[in-house]
């Protein structure tokens, strides 16, 4: 444009607002305020819910529920495997309690009646073939289990095997007189009691207590043949005696003394 000229200054400008401008003037270079600031700083503010925090949204789940400060699957779970290791526990001791009774029960509807097992070494004779095409012996030891009763009359033949000798050989020989329908009656005559099955049985036990011991104390024996009666009664049928000297002479033929000579 003719005639005018624009002067450039380096100075910076003062701004003068109209009277009913919405704006303040501040300090140089701080932030402008304007009236609608002022406005909303006077407002009272609405308190924001939390879900608005750390931008969450509105569908967020609630907070999962907790027993004891466990959550509520693992509490129940817990509990269900408490109660399973008690109700074990229980059953166990019932049963044990029931175990021990019907034992009991069983021992005392026994009758009295008892059984021993004695070991039996069989031997029996096998051909070992050798090198040259000949055969020889050999033995081979087998063992079985053999159930002897305690109960029931053993055989004893008085009184044919009366005024006989019977001798049974350990260490040394014992050479004893059979005497049927005798006894040495009296406990101050009684060493002890024992089972056997025979005659020579009792025999073997006056001749091995006396070869135990060594010495003579066992003088003879008195041998009865009725286990039912004998054993739960007087705890064995073979009595060793240590005294012979006052015979009990009788005519029952399940009583057999053994009288011992040497």
């Amino acid at each position: 444009m003719r005639g005018q000229y624009i002067v450039m200054s380096s100075s910076p400008e003062v701004f003068h607002p109209p009277p009913h401008s919405d704006l303040e003037v501040s300090a140089q270079g701080q932030h402008q305020v304007t009236v609608a600031d002022k406005f909303y700083s006077d407002q009272p503010q609405e308190a924001v819910p939390p879900q608005y925090y750390y931008g969450s949204s509105e569908g967020d789940k609630r907070k999962e529920r907790t027993i004891c400060g466990f959550r509520a699957a693992t509490f129940f779970l817990s509990l269900a495997l408490v109660l399973v290791i008690l109700a074990a526990a229980i059953g166990g001791g019932v049963g044990g309690t029931m175990a021990v009774n019907n034992a009991k029960s069983a021992n005392s509807n026994n009758n009295g009646t008892t059984f021993t097992s004695t070991v039996i070494s069989t031997f029996t004779t096998t051909a070992t073939p050798t090198s040259s095409g000949a055969s020889a012996s050999g033995s081979s030891t087998s063992a079985s289990i053999l159930s002897v009763p305690t109960s029931g009359v053993l055989a004893l033949d008085c009184p044919n095997i009366d005024s006989t000798e019977l001798r049974m050989t350990l260490v040394e020989t014992s050479v004893f007189t059979v005497i049927c329908g005798r006894d040495y009656p009296g406990a101050k005559n009684d060493i002890l009691a024992v089972t056997a099955y025979s005659l020579t049985d009792c025999a073997r036990a006056c001749a091995s207590y006396n070869q135990n011991s060594g010495s003579k104390l066992c003088r003879g024996a008195a041998f009865k043949s009725d286990l039912t009666y004998n054993v739960p009664v007087n705890y064995g049928n073979c009595w060793l005696k240590n005294n012979t000297n006052s015979p009990d002479s009788g005519t029952d033929n399940g009583l057999a003394a053994l009288l011992l000579n040497n």
